[in-house]
């Protein structure tokens, strides 16, 4: 995911640089708005979405429907990093298009803001433990994830 943002935007930057396009500073206003709305409103989606998740789970492994919990605990840590992965991609190649499309420069700023998400939702154990005590309690927790 990061390596297409870097690339478009590389891209991007490169055909501004070397031809500069005319500048349409309406439709670059317009644009950029709606970058700024996208990067506002999926902050809050993202929290529903991973709420709602959290507490599917929850649910699930209270119903001791699943004979593993900690695979289920899984999969929604890889969905919700997924998810996340998703919303802040798109956020960045939209960005580059608006650099390509426009010319503006100020567009950088949706792929920088896609590479720091990426890099805040790269997974990791101690955020797989941290789902999973939330979501069994530390003590079951703690003997499925050493």
């Amino acid at each position: 995911m990061a390596a297409g943002v870097i690339g478009l935007m590389v891209v991007a930057f490169v055909l501004v640089a070397n031809k500069p396009l005319p500048k349409d500073e309406k439709l670059a206003t317009i644009l950029l708005a709606v970058m700024g709305f996208m990067a506002l409103s999926d902050l809050p989606a993202y929290v529903l979405v991973r709420t709602t998740l959290r507490t599917k789970l929850r649910d699930t492994v209270r119903q001791d429907t699943q004979p593993d919990p900690l695979m289920s605990v899984l999969r929604a840590y890889s969905t919700m990093t997924i998810i996340g992965a998703a919303m802040a991609e798109g956020l960045g190649l939209f960005g580059a298009v608006i650099c390509l499309v426009t010319g503006h420069m100020l567009a950088v700023a949706g792929p920088i803001v896609t590479l720091a998400v990426l890099f805040a939702l790269f997974p990791s154990v101690q955020k797989v433990r941290n789902l999973a005590i939330d979501v069994l309690g530390v003590d079951q927790a703690s003997r499925l994830i050493p």
